[in-house]
């Protein structure tokens, strides 16, 4: 009976998996039923091309999200399938038939609460403060890459000697590396600044929006943080 009620238990576990690869979607921009869609694709194996699946490729947190799927898709079923064998045709005692309802009698209910939404209601929560936990970009990831040259987002760090100085004094003043727009948290909100001029000061925390050769915005990605 305990490996029955294990089977319910990974259905559960299943759907918390599909949630927090969603929530993690979302962050990245995807609404919420692109979102699930494209986690039970990862989950499944079952590849899509699709500008949402181009918007989870190029978000680092969203790459890392998707691997999990795809890993755990992959493992996921042989586990379910064995803890089935193990309940139903190892035992040889004589219970076959109410381990038999009973199983069918929590699928039923497992289906039930997903058709009313209890399922998503319940684990949704769990599934965002997975997903903001196990996901998270570092700071100056590269989300899009376009050939050789890539948009980066490099976060600025308290101790960064990057800090503290003007936009023109920065060590990636590479005639090929345009400074497409600087990110700034303070006591008034958040607020970004388009086309920041030479004189612009970089301030712990900014983060900045940058375009160029892919290997040099790696190498000032590297030296941010």
């Amino acid at each position: 009976m305990l490996a029955v009620v294990g089977i319910f238990i990974a259905m559960f576990f299943w759907r918390l998996l599909v949630l927090t690869g969603a929530a993690a979607f979302e962050r990245a921009g995807l609404v919420p039923s692109a979102a699930v869609f494209e986690a039970r694709s990862a989950l499944t194996g079952v590849g899509y091309t699709t500008s949402e699946a181009e918007v989870v490729v190029n978000d680092p947190a969203s790459r890392q999200a998707a691997s999990l799927l795809m890993i755990v898709g992959f493992v996921g079923p042989v586990t379910i399938l064995g803890l089935f064998g193990f309940g139903f045709f190892l035992p040889t005692s004589s219970d076959f038939e109410v381990r038999a309802i009973v199983l069918a009698l929590l699928i039923a209910l497992f289906v039930l609460l997903e058709r009313f939404g209890v399922n998503g209601r319940l684990l949704r929560p769990a599934a965002r403060v997975l997903a903001r936990t196990l996901f998270r970009a570092k700071p100056g990831l590269m989300w899009t890459v376009i050939a050789d040259h890539a948009v980066a987002a490099v976060r600025i760090s308290a101790s960064n000697p990057m800090g503290n100085r003007p936009l023109g004094a920065q060590p990636f003043g590479d005639p090929a590396v345009t400074v497409l727009g600087i990110k700034r948290a303070d006591t008034d909100g958040l607020h970004y600044v388009a086309n920041p001029l030479p004189g612009e000061e970089i301030m712990p925390g900014d983060e900045l929006i940058l375009y160029g050769p892919e290997a040099v915005l790696a190498a000032v990605r590297d030296g941010a943080a």
